[in-house]
């Protein structure tokens, strides 16, 4: 992943120019190549659902539709927001609440994991320093690690895998199948 690279390790070579060994590289690899790339999609991709759904609120000839309003004042209670409005205005307030959660940093707790949730799996992850922020922070956070020189410690890579995986799936896989249903 550095302009030095690739490194090849061997018995001969066990570690990189850098000084990490192959645990490092392998951890880094996977953080940077395959969980970053995943969630970065899918959370993109609830961004522009959540997109959708304010423009099918807001724009009666876009031809979009809200098909399953009980659905959506369902998670929009759960949400904490105010359901007994307009559906249109519902989906605009739900819509905005999902973006903004997707942007939030990742020092902020998700507003998504806390309203989907479990609680015990909430507790858990705080007190593992795995409950996210922001879906988008956080991969910036988990991509800025994976830069030479600013973390070694694979075990820290793979719990940041962690950390990413429970973001993908409520501001990413969760949210997508509310906001397409």
């Amino acid at each position: 992943l550095c302009a030095n690279g690739p490194c090849r390790i061997s018995p001969k070579v066990p570690r990189g120019v850098c000084g990490v060994d192959a645990h490092v590289m392998v951890a880094r690899n996977f953080m940077y190549r395959h969980v970053t790339i995943g969630t970065s999609a899918n959370i993109f991709h609830a961004q522009q659902a959540a997109r959708t759904l304010k423009a099918a609120a807001q724009k009666n000839d876009s031809g979009l539709k809200i098909r399953d309003k009980d659905k959506l004042l369902k998670y929009a209670e759960m949400a904490g927001l105010n359901s007994h409005e307009d559906i249109n205005k519902v989906a605009i307030h739900f819509a905005h609440w999902v973006l903004e959660d997707i942007g939030r940093p990742y020092w902020e707790e998700s507003a998504m994991v806390k309203a989907f949730a479990p609680p015990q799996r909430q507790e858990l992850w705080r007190k593992l320093n795995l409950f996210p922020g922001g879906g988008f922070s956080e991969v910036a956070i988990a991509q800025t690690k994976c830069m030479t020189n600013l973390n070694a410690d694979p075990v820290d890579f793979l719990l940041t895998a962690v950390r990413l995986g429970v973001a993908n799936e409520y501001q990413g896989l969760f949210a997508l199948d509310i906001l397409q249903e």
